[in-house]
């Protein structure tokens, strides 16, 4: 692994431990209205305790969407 990967890093003045990021994924950890549940809570504990660098959230409602798209995946 290149030592680069575990120095730190600043980007526009955010202070980064490491130049590790998670990039923003769909976990399909949330409830049906889009609530954030303890599983997903547990996942960026896990992401942060670990030392990611940088973690970028995928996927987080933050008000309810009436007219969501019908796309697979999406609640309805």
């Amino acid at each position: 692994m290149d030592p680069i990967l575990f120095e730190p890093l600043s980007i526009k003045g955010l202070e980064l431990k490491n130049r590790f990021v998670r990039s923003a994924t769909h976990e399909g950890l949330g409830t049906f209205d889009g609530r954030p549940t303890s599983l997903l809570q547990e996942l960026y504990e896990k992401l942060a305790i670990n030392e990611t660098g940088l973690i970028i959230t995928g996927s987080a409602m933050v008000e309810a969407y009436k007219n969501l798209p019908n796309i697979d995946g999406l609640p309805r």
